[in-house]
């Protein structure tokens, strides 16, 4: 399978991976021949990416790290919860409203202690921008898990930094729907009441047993800054909580990776770098370090351009060097198309560099 902009999908193409709505439901399915009008509702969906069958590459594909009934119930659960807090109006949320969403985690936990010892995001996520705010909380949830052999976690730990990551938003359901979604840049009135969701989803996390203080404290500090330029509390370093540093870099990888109605995403590999140049001033180098080594940069179905010249798609990512994928080499310059793909793992190569990232195969038509 290859990535392929929405942009450039053309009738006929065949869905590698299947496309879910804001709440879970399945909007296309695995291996739907995209038409017309399907194209046209990936568009409307604001959906940037897809995953497309592609005969050469048989190898380019994986079990996503979450199953799909996984992802689909954190969604619906999610949504159910945000709904629960716009209702409350700052009281607090009913217990047995936690106890599912307790539920989703260790379904989450159960899927990332399934998979083997070593976890790598190696896809990008398929959504658009409607429901973002359930996408996103499911997906910072996972990727901060990912980095649990790396910081050494024990399961309380994770469990913790789990709920935290899941609920880190949660504030935001005070928010007017018209400030969250709007197109546009916020106005400074229209800043500070979004600045005030971390606060909100503390507020609103009080008093549940469910909820332990180290996972609450996440929704709090999650906007906090290693220099100290974060919100709302100004800490800076050490005074900010582990979980929320990690929750920190999760959260701003998955929303500049994701769509939104005022801006377009950034490419995994534009986010990384965005990352690396916050690491030491907003972010904590360490959790950036360990983040890098679980999160990959370019992720199954990407175009790359080697320094020898060649042209191939990333067709799996090894765990041990989630920067050196394996390619299948289809161009060369001189060479024009090669008759079949070459196989180059890139981890063992050490002397052959990734140069360019591209959007399509050169030469494609």
């Amino acid at each position: 399978m290859r990535l392929v902009r929405t942009e450039a999908l053309e009738a006929g193409m065949l869905l590698a991976l299947p496309i879910l709505s804001s709440t879970g439901a399945l909007l296309l399915r695995e291996d739907l021949a995209l038409t017309e009008r399907t194209i046209a509702l990936l568009k409307k969906q604001a959906v940037p990416f897809v995953y497309i069958r592609d005969r050469r590459f048989p190898d380019a594909a994986e079990e996503p790290l979450l199953r799909p009934e996984t992802f689909r119930r954190a969604l619906k659960e999610l949504q159910d919860l945000f709904v629960t807090a716009t209702a409350a109006r700052g009281d607090h949320l009913p217990p047995e409203r936690m106890e599912r969403i307790q539920s989703v985690l260790r379904d989450i936990l159960e899927d990332v202690f399934d998979r083997s010892d070593r976890l790598v995001l190696r896809f990008l996520a398929l959504r658009g921008h409607d429901g973002y705010i359930f996408t996103h909380s499911a997906l910072v949830a996972t990727t901060s898990l990912l980095l649990r052999q790396e910081l050494s976690f024990s399961y309380a730990q994770l469990y913790n930094l789990g709920l935290g990551a899941l609920l880190h938003d949660l504030g935001m359901a005070a928010i007017p729907s018209e400030i969250v979604d709007k197109k546009g840049p916020l106005d400074g009135e229209e800043r500070f009441l979004v600045n005030l969701h971390p606060q909100g989803g503390w507020d609103l996390l009080a008093g549940h047993d469910l909820v332990w203080p180290t996972a609450r404290i996440v929704a709090l500090q999650h906007h906090e800054r290693w220099d100290g330029s974060g919100y709302p509390g100004g800490l800076r370093e050490e005074e900010i909580h582990l979980f929320s540093r990690i929750v920190a870099v999760a959260d701003v990888y998955d929303a500049l990776v994701s769509p939104r109605p005022y801006r377009p995403c950034r490419t995994p590999w534009e986010a990384h770098a965005l990352i690396l140049e916050g690491s030491g001033s907003l972010f904590d180098p360490r959790v950036v370090k360990a983040f890098f080594r679980v999160v990959a940069p370019y992720p199954v179905g990407t175009w790359l351009r080697l320094s020898t010249g060649h042209v191939g798609l990333v067709t799996a990512i090894p765990a041990e060097a989630p920067h050196r994928p394996r390619m299948s080499l289809t161009f060369h310059p001189e060479m024009g198309k090669l008759a079949s793909p070459m196989v180059m793992p890139l981890a063992a190569c050490e002397e052959i560099r990734i140069t360019e990232v591209l959007e399509e195969e050169p030469n494609a038509v």
